[in-house]
């Protein structure tokens, strides 16, 4: 489209220089054709071209029907910035040691990753759709990859990573820390402890999670309420 629009401006441009006098002897089918290149350039600055400016995803437009697409860590960090749009990933996305450590892209003063939609009043509504791939080596101290989740997450693996949170009265699951939406076609083999609720793919849930499994550690902890479980 952006290559349709330069051809476009450049006849533009090339009649905006010919003489006036010039112009007037063009027949009457330039006149036809040079009036259907200022509609057509009229009409493409009209259009919305969320695929082509966009750079914080893949591609997409957040929709259902064209959903953003992830491809790297950066756009994945992304999706905190419009909680309720769709994503898919295209991609495994791997974390390094490097992006966890004081002057990483992650390291969040010794936070790690901040979970996707964590608050409760700000939490993902969204849809995630993880398209079979994975998200290997993701550390936070915090909930998990996602925070709280509202809606639905499927087709994700979350691997070889950790969640560890030492918070009082904070859950931790290898997905999500608190789930009252629908995670389906999910597996974790995160290590993930809390001294509160812990679990391999949410912490605490009370929505539906269904086909997921753990091959992750869940380490219990010590606080006398604290609540550890495979799922």
């Amino acid at each position: 489209m952006r290559k349709l629009l330069s051809v476009v401006i450049t006849f533009v441009l090339l009649f905006s220089v010919v003489p006036l006098g010039s112009l007037m002897k063009i027949k009457k089918k330039g006149k036809q054709l040079f009036a259907v290149l200022i509609s057509i350039a009229m009409i493409i600055t009209t259009l919305p071209l969320a695929n082509a400016l966009t750079t914080e995803f893949a591609g997409g437009c957040g929709t259902e029907a064209d959903p953003y697409l992830i491809e790297t860590k950066e756009h994945l960090n992304n999706v905190r910035n419009d909680l309720n749009a769709h994503y898919k990933m295209i991609a495994n996305i791997v974390f390094t040691d490097a992006d966890f450590v004081e002057g990483g892209d992650f390291y969040n003063n010794q936070i790690g990753w901040l979970p996707l939609g964590q608050a409760y009043n700000a939490p993902f509504n969204g849809t995630f759709d993880g398209n079979g791939f994975a998200i290997v080596g993701l550390f936070t101290s915090s909930l998990g990859l996602f925070g709280i989740n509202n809606s639905t997450i499927m087709n994700l693996a979350v691997v070889n990573g950790s969640v560890t949170v030492t918070t009082v009265s904070l859950s931790a699951g290898g997905i999500v820390g608190n789930n009252s939406g629908i995670i389906s076609n999910c597996y974790s083999s995160m290590t993930v402890s809390s001294k509160y609720y812990s679990g391999g793919i949410a912490g605490e849930n009370s929505g539906i999670i269904t086909n997921c499994y753990n091959l992750g550690n869940i380490i219990e902890g010590q606080n006398s309420s604290s609540i550890s479980g495979g799922i």
